[in-house]
Order: C-alpha cells, then structure tokens, then sequence
C-alpha cells in the first residue's frame, strides 16, 4: 500500500522536481561509496598490498598525478550521472584515489632532511585539517543552492563539477613534481641536536 502511494506523490511532482529526486537518489551512491572508502582499515590495506607494487613501478610522482587525474574524472562523471549506473561504475576507479595523500607525504618526506621530517608531515596534516573544516561550510551551501528551486541554473551536479575542479587545481602542480633524491643524513646540520 504504501510502495504505489510512494511511486504515485513520485509521478504527480513537475519534471524539475522529478528530475532533482531521482538525481538526488544517484549522488547517494557515491557518497556511501566514499563513506566505504573512508573506513581506515579498508584503506590502510589497499596502501599495504598495492602501494609497495605501484611505486617502484610506475614512481610516486605518476602514481600522485594518476590518483589527481582519476580523482577528478570521477568527480567529473559523477556530476553529469545520466544514468542510475554511472556512478557504480565511476566508483570503482575511485579506489586509485587512496594513493593521492601517502604519495604525497612520501614526496615531501624525500625533499626534507631528517630533523624537518616533523614538520613537513606536521604542515600537510594541518592544511588536510583546514582543508576539512572549510570544505564542508562552501560545498554544503552550493549543493542545497543546486538541489533547490531557487538554483540560478539547472545543474544539480554542479558542487560535485566543482570539487571536480578543485582536484585539477591540484593536479597540474602534480604534474610539475620532479623525482627528488633523499636528502642524506650525513649532509644535514643537526641545529643544536644531540646524540
């Protein structure tokens, strides 16, 4: 009784309003799947497993700039999801985008000598912080504009888009990253430290 009073309130809303509720329902897959992904053993055994493999390989540099580059196809892909399939699709290739964050630790932890290891990983941590306190207060407002009546277009994916952009932003300095050699410890002043 109450699953055709549902599909009846669903058929009897304008096209707009359709076209939001069923979008709405896609963006919901890819959110759980990050949600998924976010589950740190999850995550900690895929960089376990693969990222001893891929490194040497393919270098971290490349693997950083691949996992960019898959980030923002997949943001992008799921912001024009034309289909309820689009995003089961687009999320498993979401799964190389793991690599990003201990690429990049791994990059920076090589260009520092050894008594500024602290703070390098110190300064990432601290902008992965502010990063996610400020991204929820302009992502969050941009999608209720979007999903509502009063959007100045209609793009319901239009946060999503920008996120998409937001990780090309920071994959063409990706692109830019040359292999550094370690920094020796031998060739690093100790600035007061003691044995």
């Amino acid at each position: 009784m109450a699953l055709p009073a549902l599909y009846h309130r669903h058929v009897s809303h304008d096209l707009i309003s359709t076209a939001m509720f069923n979008y709405t329902d896609i963006c919901l897959i890819p959110i759980s799947y990050y949600i998924l992904c976010s589950i740190p053993v999850y995550l900690r055994v895929l960089q376990l497993l693969f990222m001893p493999m891929l490194a040497p390989v393919i270098g971290e540099e490349k693997l950083l700039s691949t996992a960019l580059f898959i980030s923002f196809l997949s943001l992008l892909v799921d912001s024009i999801a034309w289909s309820v399939w689009v995003p089961y699709v687009v999320a498993a290739f979401t799964i190389f985008t793991v690599f990003a964050t201990p690429c990049l630790r791994s990059i920076v932890s090589k260009q520092v000598g050894p008594n500024e290891q602290g703070i390098a990983q110190g300064s990432i941590s601290g902008i992965t912080s502010i990063a996610n306190v400020i991204s929820p207060l302009i992502f969050s407002p941009l999608t209720d504009l979007f999903l509502s009546k009063r959007a100045p277009f209609y793009f319901p994916g239009f946060s999503i888009m920008c996120a998409a952009f937001a990780s090309m932003i920071a994959f063409i300095p990706s692109v830019l990253i040359r292999a550094a050699h370690p920094i020796p410890s031998n060739q690093v002043g100790y600035n007061n430290c003691r044995d």
